[in-house]
């Protein structure tokens, strides 16, 4: 191949190829670096509103905090001595096997809704310290009396107390029975 070119023209040419090489070359990298400034800027909005969303929620905790202050010390002192309080009842008695028996007395026309132990105090020695208290409803009186006789026929219990008043009614009768429970 011949090359008609002078040593001027030759340079000349070689300059301008560079020139437009590296023309292309940062046009390419300018074009790349656009595009992703393009992609990255959702990202940057999305971290920019969760940083907002999180300082704005622990200023919210900060505040409930310095508002529930004072009862928050007061509430934990007062669940202490609840905890207290089952604690040493739980120790005294074991109620599961009671609230057994007593489920298992029930008949399919009883539904109990309530079961409240009430600690006595200046209890007799050899007495039980509790006395129990059941509410529900019954859909008829007869399995009110069934599930009343067979609660009297428990031995856990030597006192079970339905007042008459829960027997003038015929149907869906809202009863409360008081029981005594063996030492």
């Amino acid at each position: 191949m011949f090359n008609l070119l002078s040593d001027e023209q030759k340079m000349f040419v070689r300059r301008e190829y560079k020139k437009r090489f590296l023309a292309v070359i940062f046009g390419g990298l300018g074009a790349i670096m656009f595009s992703a400034s393009l992609v990255l800027i959702p990202s940057l909005v999305l971290v920019y509103n969760q940083h907002k969303l999180a300082k704005d929620s622990l200023e919210f905790l900060e505040r409930k905090t310095e508002e529930v202050g004072g009862n928050a010390t007061q509430e934990i002192s007062r669940i202490k001595e609840l905890a207290k309080l089952v604690n040493a009842s739980q120790e005294e008695t074991a109620f599961a096997p009671v609230l057994e028996k007593i489920v298992s007395s029930k008949n399919s026309s009883v539904t109990l809704t309530q079961f409240t132990f009430i600690h006595l105090k200046n209890v007799k020695e050899g007495a039980p310290p509790y006395d129990l208290r059941i509410s529900g409803v019954a859909k008829t009186r007869t399995g009110l009396l069934d599930f009343v006789k067979k609660l009297e026929q428990q031995e856990d219990f030597w006192e079970v107390n339905l007042p008459v008043s829960h027997l003038a009614k015929e149907r869906d009768i809202v009863f409360s029975l008081a029981l005594k429970m063996n030492p």
